[in-house]
């Protein structure tokens, strides 16, 4: 508990700079307007809808392949079968990040280096996807 403002502050300055790598391309994080929220999950989002996550996970395994770990953006609660009968609110904001989104690492111990490389590397790889 003592090391937690150490990591929240860490975790800070991984999301500015996520924020600064992808300043300027056709990718944007999740919340761009604000800083040091929420610094526990980045979350990159791609200009258009992805409907083929079969690419999705291709670029995503493609970035495993060179040592990042990142996955695509988790499906709303609501779309699980055990909650599909739960009362729910309109999902269009969820549904956008699950076809737009893929979470990049957030912990602590990412480099500004591990960033600009990661961003550099989804840039060029998506575009070879057309994603972008």
């Amino acid at each position: 508990v003592r090391r937690l403002p150490q990591l929240l502050e860490a975790k800070i300055h991984v999301r500015k700079e996520y924020l600064k790598a992808f300043r300027g391309t056709p990718l944007r994080l999740l919340g761009e307007n604000r800083e040091t929220f929420p610094a526990w999950l980045n979350v990159v989002l791609f200009p258009k809808p992805i409907t083929d996550r079969a690419k999705l996970k291709k670029l995503a395994e493609s970035l495993h392949g060179s040592g990042f770990q990142v996955r695509p953006a988790f499906p709303a609660v609501t779309d699980y079968p055990m909650y599909r009968m739960a009362a729910n609110f309109s999902l269009a904001h969820e549904n956008e990040l699950f076809h737009r989104g893929l979470c990049l690492p957030s912990g602590a111990a990412v480099q500004p280096s591990d960033v600009h490389l990661l961003s550099g590397l989804l840039l060029e790889r998506a575009r070879e996807f057309d994603l972008i």
